[in-house]
């Protein structure tokens, strides 16, 4: 009997995407995330998708085959992937100035008049 990660060549072909051959040597979570991934993008789930390439790019032992899925990462967000890491927070200002910014928040919705 096969255990769910012990597939042969023509099964791993139907399960995960041709140009990711490689990522058949990753660990047994990388390519369920890889194969997740597959999964809600043809469901319609991109946004999902996207969160499980990612996951499946850090977990993978080979920097080609974690290029390969943060290139979809990259395709389904159109972004780059410098921007999948979370935005640094800024120390607090210190010379008394608030820090939250006030734009939008005119009185009545109106826009100041610019001279």
């Amino acid at each position: 009997m096969k255990s769910k990660y012990q597939v042969d060549e023509g099964e791993m072909a139907k399960v995960i995407h041709p140009q990711c051959a490689e990522i058949s040597t990753g660990p047994e979570e990388a390519i369920d995330y890889c194969r997740a991934a597959q999964r809600d993008e043809r469901n319609g789930y991109e946004l999902t998708a996207a969160m499980e390439w990612q996951k499946a790019a850090d977990l993978m032992n080979s920097i080609s085959a974690a290029d390969f899925c943060w290139r979809q990462w990259e395709r389904i967000m159109c972004l780059p992937r410098r921007l999948a890491q979370p935005i640094p927070e800024h120390p607090p200002l210190t010379d008394g100035a608030s820090s939250v910014s006030t734009l939008g928040c005119f009185p009545n919705g109106d826009l100041p008049a610019v001279a």
